[in-house]
């Protein structure tokens, strides 16, 4: 229950009292109505350069409101304090460094050849929203005070405004408005909401229209003349109001212009020849809420406002608008020709409606009441009750029990390979048993979609943006091209917006995070912080990563890459899957985790889907196969299947080596791996068919003699093992290719590679003879029995379950 708040803004130097600061004001009041004891909380803020700026940003970063329920904050850099019921009702960042900052304008700036400003610059362009932003302050500041007077020169790079001090302020602005720090995000109009870069990606706040902050005038009987209200400045266009009422005929019109600012003297001279204009100057609210009751009419056509104070105080006072369409927040309130006079920016149209207003006061009534009937639609206890509610529970489809976010740096929907299979079916298994499960991955180019992958389990991709790709091939070039897309998602996923808005976008509302791999876990753990998270490590990451990169100083770094992110996704997951028992006592090892800490999900095979072919068909079918791929009529046929991944290139490799010592057998070799080899080093006996449809593979699988896996390195387990179980084929494997395997030798014959030539000698003479029956029955039993993914998958979602279950009961 919310039984105090705080409202926290800036206090402009030099003090300019405007509409923000009788918002704040009225805000605090009505909390107070509202039976919260409410307290405005303001600091000084300076903004002549951005030394000044990021003092401002620090100076709230530091305050402490932890002994008040709430805090309501609107504007720069009010937003840095810290609470963990902190809302956020958005009246505008610092434009001039957003939406009117021009950064053509910028580019001849050239920063300073120092330090501190390389280091600021490479902070900044990253856009890390984790980065303490203390540290960025602090680069500043260095920095000012290594450059002395020449910082803040006209041309200096700590002005304002400078494509460095935007690229600054929007960090801190980033860091500040992660809906990791803010419980609820709402926005003064849609024009507020919808400017690109205000709120994070992903992020769509609510818009809560305010108010009139004015009292209500002591008369409602419709006045006479026209008013402009605001701060005589560029942007409100006084300037545009003068020139057209200058255009209306009737002598008895008359302008009152209300309000102070740097172009009075010129705005006066520009009215001189127009003894009908009067200047009041700055008044106070009873005297402004006078004005409104006098006039017939209020003009307000100032250039893209964020809401327009003036427009919603003309309505309440019942008071006809005359606004422009490019106006921005009054055009947003007003509907034209029903309460107010929408119009072309220019003084003919202008002076047009002006002049029909004056002309029919009756027409002026009219609009003004239907204003009314529109500011009554906004009231200040409405307000306050959106303000202080919980955010709304997202809505699930019918008969869902929960909504579950995986994040992956593949596509599972219809994509090749162990890992996508794997997620497909534990994430379908999530769905079948009435999760909403959403995906969002990471799509190679030309691959970003959205799919229904089954009901209840649907897929966004994303393709990465061309600063990520850029980035990630010069990696790629440190690691002697070895594949690291994985890798490098988890250092530069904040350099892909769609990405970033899409898991902002999908993490709104979850129950839990599922990573189908380390690599994204850090992206999950910085946008929804204390949300449960389970990791699916179906490789022990850093393990295998250390088998495949280079042993170099290149290759340590993206070692250590592996390690932060699979260290964290580890220790902050509420569950931690592996493959095999292997894979988790040495991960728990690695992470410093308790023993028992990881639970075993094996890979799987769908046994209904891959045919049992015995001995017997099996002779049959191998007649057609040999056909098939040109072999002799009398060639045994050994089979290897395997993705592109990189230990399977390396166990085609192997098979490369010893296949000229049998020619007598043809080596089938599919999938992609084998586009990874040089068909001109396959001896004449192998065949590298690549990718192959999911029929050829079943002729595969009911027609070879022997299926293969001489893997030397590796993580996890092998699908592809489960398969030829499945299948009906003999299996020759090396120990690592039995990963996960409880009792390997009833199902398979092992051997080392260097001892696989001869080994492979003895199961084709097995084969022959029919001693590998009992083994190839085993195996097939062992599938359906085990390493169903039917019961796999109800396994894995009924230890999620659990998982969130007890994590709920903690919380």
């Amino acid at each position: 229950m919310i039984r105090t708040a705080a409202i926290v803004a800036p206090s402009p130097v030099p003090l300019r009292p405007g509409g923000a600061e009788r918002h704040w004001e009225t805000l605090r009041a009505s909390l107070e109505d509202a039976g919260i004891a409410a307290d405005l909380v303001k600091l000084p803020v300076r903004e002549h350069t951005l030394v000044d700026l990021v003092d401002g940003y620090e100076a709230f970063r530091l305050l402490d409101l932890s002994h008040v329920d709430l805090v309501i904050t609107g504007k720069y850099p009010a937003w840095m304090v810290q609470h963990p019921n902190h809302v956020v009702w958005m009246l505008h960042p610092l434009r001039g460094l957003y939406d009117t900052f021009n950064p053509a304008a910028h580019e001849a700036e050239r920063l300073p050849e120092i330090e501190e400003l390389d280091l600021l610059a490479g902070v900044v362009s990253e856009g890390a929203s984790w980065t303490d932003p203390l540290d960025v302050i602090d680069l500043v500041r260095e920095a000012a005070d290594r450059l002395g007077p020449s910082a803040t020169d006209p041309f200096g790079p700590l002005v304002l405004p400078s494509r460095l001090a935007a690229s600054v302020v929007r960090m801190l602005d980033a860091w500040a408005l992660n809906p990791a720090r803010v419980k609820r995000h709402f926005a003064i109009s849609d024009i507020v909401a919808s400017r690109p870069g205000y709120f994070p990606a992903g992020l769509h706040p609510e818009v809560i229209v305010p108010p009139s902050c004015l009292p209500q005038p002591t008369s409602t009987a419709p006045g006479a003349g026209l008013l402009s209200v605001g701060r005589l400045d560029g942007p409100k266009r006084v300037d545009l109001v003068i020139d057209a009422f200058k255009r209306v005929a009737d002598p008895s019109a008359t302008l009152t212009i209300c309000g102070d600012g740097p172009q009075r003297q010129e705005l006066e001279q520009r009215a001189a020849s127009d003894d009908r204009i009067r200047f009041r100057g700055r008044v106070n609210d009873a005297q402004l809420a006078e004005a409104y009751a006098d006039c017939a009419a209020v003009v307000v056509p100032p250039l893209h406002e964020d809401f327009g104070y003036v427009a919603i105080e003309a309505m309440q006072a019942g008071r006809a608008v005359i606004t422009t369409n490019d106006s921005g927040g009054p055009a947003g309130l007003a509907t034209d020709d029903v309460d107010a006079l929408v119009v072309e920016p220019e003084p003919e149209a202008l002076a047009e409606a002006m002049s029909a207003l004056v002309a029919d006061p009756a027409r002026a009534a009219a609009l003004g009441e239907a204003g009314s009937a529109t500011a009554a639609r906004h009231s200040w206890p409405e307000a306050i009750k959106e303000l202080i509610a919980p955010a709304a529970p997202v809505k699930l489809p019918p008969g869902r029990r929960g909504r579950l976010v995986a994040v992956s740096t593949y596509p599972i929907a219809d994509w090749p390979g162990g890992g996508p299979e794997r997620a497909r079916n534990l994430l379908g298994g999530l769905s079948d048993d009435g999760w909403d499960v959403h995906v969002v991955a990471i799509a190679p180019h030309g691959r970003g979609h959205e799919s229904t992958v089954a009901d209840g389990l649907s897929e966004v991709t994303v393709e990465p943006s061309a600063r990520h790709g850029a980035a990630e091939r010069r990696l790629r070039r440190l690691t002697a091209n070895v594949a690291i897309t994985d890798i490098a998602a988890s250092v530069l996923w904040t350099s892909t917006p769609e990405l970033v808005q899409a898991l902002g976008s999908a993490l709104r509302g979850a129950d839990a995070a599922v990573a189908v791999q380390p690599y994204l876990a850090p992206a999950v753990l910085e946008l929804a912080p204390g949300l449960p998270l389970i990791l699916d490590d179906h490789n022990h990451e850093r393990s295998l990563k250390a088998q495949m990169l280079p042993d170099d100083e290149a290759g340590q770094w993206m070692l250590d890459r592996v390690a932060e992110a699979e260290g964290a996704a580890a220790t902050r997951a509420v569950l931690v899957v592996t493959t095999t028992a292997e894979d988790a006592r040495s991960l728990e090892a690695d992470h410093g985790l308790g023993p028992g800490r990881t639970v075993v999900v094996p890979n799987g095979v769908a046994s209904d889907d891959v045919a049992f072919t015995d001995a017997l068909a099996r002779a049959d079918n191998a007649a057609g196969l040999r056909v098939s791929l040109d072999a002799p009529e009398s060639a045994r046929i050994a089979l290897f299947v395997g993705s592109a991944h990189g230990p399977n290139v390396d166990a085609a490799r192997e098979i490369l080596q010893i296949a000229p010592q049998f020619g007598d057998v043809v080596f089938a070799l599919a999938g992609e791996h084998s586009d990874q080899l040089d068909s001109h080093e396959a001896p004449d006996n192998v065949r590298l068919l690549g990718a192959v449809t999911d029929e050829r593979l079943g002729e595969l699988l009911g027609g070879a003699d022997v299926a293969l896996n001489p893997m030397r390195t590796g993580g996890g387990s092998n699908l592809k093992v489960l398969t030829y179980f499945a299948a009906g084929l003999p299996v020759l494997s090396t120990p690592t290719g039995l990963r996960g395997i409880a009792d390997p030798d009833n199902v398979a014959m092992m051997a080392t590679v260097d001892r696989f030539a001869p080994a492979l000698r003895t199961i084709l003479a097995e084969s022959h003879r029919g001693d590998t029956d009992g083994r190839v029955k085993a195996a097939r039993e062992l599938v359906e029995n085990e390493f169903d993914w039917s019961v796999i998958a109800k396994n894995f979602s009924a230890l999620v379950g659990d998982a969130i279950a007890q994590r709920e009961g903690v919380d």
